[in-house]
């Protein structure tokens, strides 16, 4: 397993806080079209790569002064290549959590989690020689776009499009 860690500061951490208790769909990035029970679409990128994943959000959970909530996602096959890259793609697991500094009224935002190379030792190497940095690239893109949407003003409206969608806790069920 390969361990990926982000982190980003937020702006207005007392609504960062509150949004981000609310409904995923609302800060995670577009497209976040609802996929099924708390799961979304969203599109990530790295560098020039762009992907579709299926990032399901299970519910808020405090530890200490941070909240939490667990992450997954796995690629979304989107039917146009011949030869499917998500079969390559990992699977993150991990969770997200905003981390409060009572002293400074301050919050980071944190992404803590790991996958598994696909492909065997063909897949490990691969990932030793590269691909690692396209993955902890996408975990801070992800992170900083999220920060960004957490950060916006509650009056201001949401940026982009906005699925609504029930949370619960089937972050190890695989894709309808």
């Amino acid at each position: 397993m390969i361990t990926v860690r982000a982190a980003h500061h937020l702006e207005a951490a007392g609504d960062a806080t509150r949004r981000f208790a609310d409904d995923p769909g609302a800060w995670l990035p577009p497209p976040a079209d609802v996929y099924g029970p708390a799961t979304w679409v969203v599109g990530l990128r790295a560098g020039p790569i762009h992907r579709n994943v299926a990032v399901s959000i299970g519910p808020v959970w405090q530890r200490g002064s941070t909240a939490w909530r667990a992450l997954r996602w796995e690629p979304v096959e989107d039917g146009s290549e011949v030869l499917p890259l998500e079969s390559l793609l990992p699977v993150f697991v991990g969770e997200i959590g905003i981390v409060r500094s009572d002293a400074r009224q301050t919050a980071e935002l944190r992404l803590q989690g790991s996958y598994a190379p696909p492909g065997g030792i063909a897949g490990a190497l691969a990932d030793h020689a590269g691909l690692h940095r396209v993955a902890q690239h996408t975990a801070d893109r992800l992170v900083e776009e999220v920060a960004q949407r957490l950060g916006a003003s509650l009056d201001a409206p949401a940026m982009g499009p906005v699925a609504t969608g029930t949370v619960g806790p089937h972050l190890g069920a695989r894709r309808p």
